[in-house]
């Protein structure tokens, strides 16, 4: 009760326009999948170095899931199989973290949303 009090007296919660709101999502969208890209990319890359053409299949077609994500193809989509193809490639690639667990529910969360 305190806290709605004091949010509904600042400009914080105030909408004024939903296709402003679309275009700070798709923005944080665009940053997200940048951080998702940079992090999968060194696994990607260091998979090429150590066992060269194993998981190429698998890093592609996460590759091409981040891809659709940061540019908003297939938006719905493509963030459950983000969702899925981190989870699945950590586990295959045994390379799963905190942040990977973390970006799964920021996902999952972004996804409720929208």
């Amino acid at each position: 009760m305190i806290i709605s009090g004091l949010l509904n007296k600042t400009k914080f919660t105030q909408i004024y326009s939903v296709e402003h709101e679309l275009k700070k999502a798709a923005i944080l969208r665009v940053f997200l999948g940048f951080f998702v890209l940079a992090r999968y990319s060194e696994i990607f890359y260091s998979m090429s170095i150590y066992s060269p053409g194993v998981m190429f299949v698998q890093s592609a077609l996460l590759l091409s899931i981040i891809i659709f994500f940061i540019f908003g193809l297939v938006t719905p989509v493509s963030t459950i199989a983000l969702a899925i193809g981190v989870r699945w490639f950590d586990l295959i690639a045994g390379t799963s973290t905190l942040g990977s667990a973390i970006l799964i529910h920021v996902l999952d969360e972004g996804h409720k949303r929208t």
